[in-house]
């Protein structure tokens, strides 16, 4: 098998209008995230799908 080392992270939230800036809003909790990744990582996807209840849920990959 390929070793792709790869990390994958899942973000479930509310939909919401908020900021990047707004405690426990989806985007604060995203841009939070993304801050994290190296910049040296490579972000391999980032997907979004809206679940049956109305949250969001993201995955993002990214080199380890």
């Amino acid at each position: 098998m390929a070793n792709y080392n790869t990390t994958t992270k899942v973000i479930i939230n509310e939909v919401n209008a908020a900021s990047d800036s707004t405690s426990g809003s989806y985007a604060k909790e995203l841009n939070d995230y993304l801050e994290t990744v190296d910049n040296t990582k490579t972000i391999r996807s980032i997907h979004s799908i809206q679940m049956r209840d109305g949250r969001i849920m993201t995955t993002v990959v990214h080199d380890s």
